[in-house]
């Protein structure tokens, strides 16, 4: 629990701070990039991991990397065979985990700012 008068985030379920859909953007490259990725990586696994297994199938994987690449606002939706691509790459036995999918944010995220 905070310090008197210490206001602390709202949060979700999970314990992840909720970010409101209409934050303030964040400066490219800055500090806080980082931990917005990670916030809504966390958000988006939680989500399409319904049943919280750890594990994504492909149809999963594009939809929560969608919705992670539409929060973030300021980078480009990858075309539909990308998604197809970059699960190939990433998966093991048919599934990403979310280790894996948190690295291909980022490494989309990056080659675009």
């Amino acid at each position: 629990s905070p310090a008197p008068g210490v206001i602390s985030p709202p949060l979700t379920l999970g314990g992840a701070p909720q970010v409101p859909a209409a934050a303030a953007p964040v400066v490219p490259g800055s500090v806080e990039r980082p931990a917005l990725r990670e916030v809504l990586c966390k958000q988006a696994f939680k989500f399409v991991d319904a049943r919280g297994t750890g594990f994504i199938d492909v149809c999963q994987n594009k939809t929560g990397l969608t919705m992670v690449f539409q929060r973030l606002g300021d980078v480009p939706m990858p075309k539909d065979e990308w998604y197809t691509r970059v699960f190939q790459n990433f998966a093991r036995e048919g599934l990403v985990d979310y280790k894996n999918f948190r690295e291909i944010v980022v490494q989309w995220d990056d080659h675009h700012l």
